[in-house]
């Protein structure tokens, strides 16, 4: 069930692979808050991957920093690729 949408664009950037954490963590909680739950809520995440050494780090981080905030130790988040 999907339950919350958001879009963006995240400017200039050299490239696809190399993405802006900023605007990927925004547009994680821009989603969160239109479907009405928290972040730290969130238990499972399939990330895009985008194959990259660079990107795929910065996904994650942008991921973490939108989702992992507030989020008790005892429950963490899953990803997967």
């Amino acid at each position: 069930m999907i339950t919350g949408t958001s879009m963006n664009q995240d400017g200039h950037t050299n490239g696809i692979s190399l993405p802006s954490p900023e605007a990927q963590a925004r547009l994680v909680r821009d989603a969160c808050a239109d479907a009405g739950i928290s972040p730290s809520k969130i238990g499972f995440v399939e990330a895009h991957g985008t194959g990259t050494a660079v990107g795929d780090p910065i996904e994650a981080h942008a991921l973490a920093e939108a989702l992992c905030v507030d989020r008790p130790m005892d429950e963490p988040l899953a990803m997967v690729r």
